[in-house]
């Protein structure tokens, strides 16, 4: 038999494509790995470099504490600022809840500049967003839409070498429309002719005129708004007719996109107008037109001016010390709780009457509110409410709870406030005070200090013979 040699071109091709082969094989893993590979990206126009990463349209930072820490001590602007913009595709940055929270205890803004426009919120906006988020994560979307995609009302509603922009914030699942009076700054690019206006594109194709600024220079077109929706940036045919300030800020831009939780009033939440009254140990509250100073002479205003800390559940100068506390042995035990002799029942308890710190005149009357899950009472001199209804229910803001941290969050009508659980000390749009009393958990509840939010109400009223607190918001 004849041994046939292989040649050593033949050889070499096929050591060659072994090889090949060997290298795909190992080269499909590691590109796939690849797509979720951290990358960096400048933050604080390059002072500092954030990790993230990609997925599609999306870009995850990673922002652990240090690296929060990291901005806050390179930012001079009041603007914490992410680039995204040269990241091919991405249109939505998730930053961290936490990392919100930080950024606005410091009264930052945070921006995120992605490639088709910047968002910036303002602090009372992140703060908004953060309460309400139903996750971890906030996720800020830009992105332009084609006028070919619209239909209908809307795609007649945009011109030739418009600009149409979607702009979200989600949590959870879940869009985050409003913040709460906080506002939202879009800044987007722009190569049309001037003067250039924004208008918001309702669903039904129906648009509201918002003033905005154009920067030549620079071919970018600002504007700001308090609610996420779609715009279009485009040239302002008739500059004579002013526009809003802020989509959503005037009554004139007309009723806010659905879900907004500004305006739409909820069923069941007290009005932001009237007095609203409730009693020690009492589950019943009620909203009306209290008694004037004048009535309330001698029975225990919350203080005014020059009055000291214990007084916010207390009266005025010269009351005595007893009446700054929860009853003491000598007033009874009937005076601490609900009333329940033949002579008195319970009407005391849960329908006050003439000179119990609800007074309407005639003609007037009052509204019943839904009962706290757990009726307020006094610990340490302090009138202490369920915190969830407290904000929520009678003044209308945002709460947030971090079990971790054991701390409490709050966003009403523009004032922030943060508490942790035995802690008296809490912080008011980011400045410490101390109320006397730390928030306790009784019954399931946080309870916390109905003083804590006198920075977001008009005043607090404390009627000593009822023992019924009247706050007027």
């Amino acid at each position: 038999m004849t041994k046939i040699r292989q040649k050593p071109i033949a050889k070499s091709f096929t050591l060659l494509l072994a090889i090949l082969v060997f290298a795909f094989a190992i080269a499909v893993p590691v590109c796939g790995a690849a797509a979720g590979a951290a990358f960096e990206i400048p933050a604080e126009d390059g002072a500092v470099s954030v990790s993230a990463t990609q997925d599609g349209q999306r870009v995850t930072l990673l922002l652990p504490e240090s690296k929060v820490a990291e901005i806050v001590a390179a930012n001079t602007d009041g603007t914490v600022t992410f680039d995204l913009s040269g990241v091919e595709g991405a249109t939505v940055a998730v930053l961290p809840k936490q990392a919100v929270f930080s950024f606005n205890d410091l009264k930052l803004y945070v921006e995120v500049r992605l490639p088709q426009g910047a968002m910036t919120i303002c602090e009372g906006a992140a703060a908004s967003a953060a309460i309400q988020a139903g996750g971890d994560t906030l996720e800020v979307s830009l992105s332009a839409i084609e006028r070919e995609a619209l239909t209908g009302a809307r795609a007649a509603a945009v011109r030739p070498g418009d600009l149409v922009v979607h702009t979200s914030v989600t949590s959870g699942g879940e869009e985050i429309r409003g913040f709460s009076g906080g506002t939202i700054t879009v800044n987007v690019p722009y190569a049309g002719l001037p003067p250039a206006a924004a208008w918001h594109l309702s669903d039904t194709g129906e648009t509201t005129k918002i003033a905005a600024t154009y920067y030549g220079a620079a071919g970018r077109v600002s504007f700001m708004t308090l609610f996420t929706a779609d715009f279009i940036v485009g040239r302002d045919a008739d500059p004579g007719t002013p526009g809003l300030t802020a989509y959503g800020k005037d009554e004139t831009a007309g009723a806010p996109p659905s879900g907004s939780t500004e305006t739409e009033a909820e069923a069941g939440k007290a009005s932001s107008a009237a007095p609203i009254t409730l009693w020690i140990d009492s589950f019943r509250v009620v909203q009306g037109v209290a008694q004037s100073a004048e009535q309330n002479a001698g029975q225990g205003l919350a203080p005014g001016a020059g009055q000291d800390a214990a007084q916010d559940t207390a009266p005025g100068a010269g009351q005595g010390a007893a009446q700054n506390t929860a009853p003491d042995a000598g007033q009874g035990a009937a005076q601490d709780t609900t009333q329940q002799d033949t002579t008195q029942g319970t009407a005391q308890d849960t329908a006050p009457g003439a000179g119990q710190g609800l007074a309407p005149g005639a003609g007037q009357t009052v509204t019943e509110l839904p009962a706290p899950p757990i009726a307020p009472r006094i610990i340490n001199g302090r009138v202490m409410l369920p915190f969830r209804y407290l904000v929520q229910t009678l003044l209308g803001g945002e709460v947030a709870w971090d079990e971790s941290a054991r701390t409490v969050r709050a966003y009403i009508d523009g004032c922030r406030f943060t508490m942790e659980i035995d802690n008296p000390d809490l912080l008011v749009d980011g400045e410490p005070l101390n109320v006397g009393q730390a928030p306790v958990i009784a019954d399931g509840h946080t309870l916390l200090p109905l003083r804590a939010f006198e920075a977001a109400v008009t005043k607090i009223s404390w009627d000593e013979a009822a023992r019924s607190v009247t706050i007027i918001p």
